[in-house]
């Protein structure tokens, strides 16, 4: 893995939002965009990406209007090497709740060549060692949580959301990828 310092500032600038991410209609898009990608127009290596955080956070929603006003975003600017080319400077000060640094570790490709592939046999229930994190795929927090539910089920825990199809298809994806089998068969359906 590389590690880098990144920068993430929470705030409510629509008008930085609709410029940047051409958003035609921020307060509708609060409704159904959830995360937003862009490339530097110089370098188009270089990404930004920003979360309407209103449709993660439900209490953050006015009650009966169903669009918070303004709308709360989350903008992610990537490795402070590269910080000339950020966009952050475009954000209106007075709209910014936050800003919070973090150092982050990102995969390379031989994390996918040299490491993924061998993840199942770091696995050894026979020897009760079990592994799970972002780090058996990549490095989302959705597979953090995947790759301990898996765990859990394989010891004999039932799979908690069953009742979603989506859900359900991306755990068994996982199991049948990383594990090498399908969910356990005392959990299947």
């Amino acid at each position: 893995v590389k590690f880098y310092d990144d920068l993430i500032v929470t705030h409510c600038d629509g008008k930085y939002m609709k410029e940047l991410y051409d958003l035609t209609d921020t307060e509708r898009d609060v409704d159904r965009v959830h995360y937003l990608t862009r490339a530097d127009e110089k370098n188009k290596e270089l990404i930004e990406m920003s979360f309407i955080l209103s449709n993660y956070q439900p209490q953050l929603v006015n009650r009966g209007e169903n669009v918070l006003s303004p709308p709360i975003f989350q903008s992610i600017f990537l490795d402070n090497a590269t910080a000339e080319s950020w966009t952050v400077g475009r954000i209106e000060e007075d709209k910014v709740f936050a800003r919070r640094w973090w150092h982050q570790f990102a995969h390379t490709w031989r994390h996918y060549a040299m490491t993924v592939p061998f993840v199942r046999f770091l696995l050894c229930p026979a020897r009760r060692t079990w592994f799970c994190g972002a780090y058996t795929l990549i490095n989302t927090h959705e597979i953090a949580i995947i790759s301990g539910l898996a765990v859990a089920d394989q010891l004999g825990a039932p799979y908690p959301f069953s009742h979603d199809a989506l859900a359900t298809k991306q755990f068994d994806t996982y199991c049948e990828l990383i594990l090498g089998s399908k969910r356990s068969s005392k959990q299947q359906a």
